[in-house]
């Protein structure tokens, strides 16, 4: 595992945060494109691991599966903005420098997706195609009529997801142990519900439609008629056709699920 600081300034106060990500063997000069990685929420050391090793298996020369940092920093919407803002790219930039490359290519998921977005919305240069497996904050209107509605409907689908496809494999066990884990340390720090609100009030379906009429065939939706939490039904619902969204299938998935690698695999051969 590799890490890298980040300073964010927040509420006028200067930060240090430890950026944790693991990436290919840097002693290999790649011909293709970096991609990167954004887990979920609450995914740690394990899923991003088997992120990784699901690019290496696939033959990508130069990969960076990134855990995000959102249990370092306070829960407001400064702060989470911010992770989402900065950190992608400055592993991009990193990424750029280890290669020699101008651009690079980033998968995300679910939570991982809204920093994609709001991310690419801020440096569009610097990411050449986008994959976003079930996208959290593109369909917050069909969850309720108030954030309250929206954070409950979201908590709940992701507890139910979780129970009925936590024994699917041992990869899902896992995922969803260190998911849980973090979930509840959250609850207990009481930062679970300030999370959810401060993600809920970012403008991402806004933001998103903008990359997709900048990006066109260069961003794409992958979407489940099977996931519950983020269903491909209510994409479709929530967004104009013009929009490049790809089915696949299973549920809303851990990323060290079988079906959470067979997910990152159909967005990797997209690339």
């Amino acid at each position: 595992m590799e890490t890298v600081i980040w300073q964010p300034v927040i509420h006028g106060k200067k930060h240090n945060i430890v950026v944790r990500y693991f990436m290919t063997n840097r002693d290999i000069k790649p011909v293709t494109v970096p991609v990167i990685i954004l887990n979920g929420i609450g995914e740690g050391k394990y899923s991003a691991s088997k992120s990784l090793k699901t690019l290496i298996a696939l033959g990508v020369q130069s990969g960076y599966s990134v855990i995000l940092p959102f249990s370092q920093l306070p829960a407001d919407e400064q702060a989470i903005t911010l992770i989402c803002e900065q950190v992608p790219v400055l592993i991009a930039q990193k990424a750029m420098i280890d290669t020699g490359t101008k651009h690079v290519d980033l998968i995300a998921r679910s939570q991982g997706g809204g920093a994609a977005i709001l991310a690419a919305s801020k440096n569009p240069e610097i990411f050449r195609k986008i994959a976003l497996i079930a996208p959290f904050g593109l369909t917050n209107e069909l969850l309720g009529p108030t954030m309250l509605a929206q954070r409950n409907a979201i908590l709940w689908r992701l507890t139910r997801n979780a129970f009925k496809n936590i024994v699917l494999d041992y990869g899902a066990f896992r995922g969803g142990v260190e998911i849980g884990g973090s979930f509840l340390l959250e609850f207990i720090k009481n930062r679970l519900s300030l999370s959810f609100n401060a993600a809920l009030k970012g403008d991402l379906q806004q933001k998103f439609l903008e990359l997709s009429a900048r990006y066109q065939e260069r961003i794409a939706l992958f979407t489940s008629v099977d996931d519950e939490v983020f269903n491909h039904h209510e994409y479709k619902l929530s967004l104009p056709d013009s929009v490049n969204i790809i089915p696949t299938s299973g549920p809303h998935a851990a990323s060290a699920s079988k079906v959470g690698q067979a997910q990152l695999a159909k967005a990797v051969r997209w690339l």
